[in-house]
């Protein structure tokens, strides 16, 4: 979970979603205050598809030698979030999606 929280670099990309954490929380308490503060809605999907894409930098990093970048994350964070509006089959969480991604992709 350090890898998610604690490092400089993934804490810019949860800083360009407006999600600060706060680490003297539990990693529960941490989550909800997030979820609390969020007002977009749709908080538990973008909180998981961002955490992904750090994963999938991460992953780049160590096994590619690539540089983890806030580009290369909002790329992989936007082809998630555009896959899943477009596998959603209900039009209320589709345009929510639609919301975030013009939010933060614009």
């Amino acid at each position: 979970m350090l890898v998610f929280f604690l490092y400089q670099w993934p804490n810019h990309c949860w800083g360009s979603l407006g999600i600060n954490w706060d680490l003297t929380l539990t990693l529960g308490e941490r989550l909800f205050a997030a979820q609390a503060a969020w007002q977009r809605g749709l908080f538990w999907e973008t909180f998981t598809l961002a955490a992904w894409a750090i994963w999938k930098v991460r992953n780049a990093k160590l096994f590619d030698n690539a540089a983890p970048t806030l580009s290369a994350w909002r790329a992989y964070l936007r082809a998630d979030l555009e896959l899943l509006a477009f596998r959603s089959t209900k039009e209320t969480f589709k345009f929510k999606l639609h919301q975030i991604l013009q939010c933060f992709f614009s």
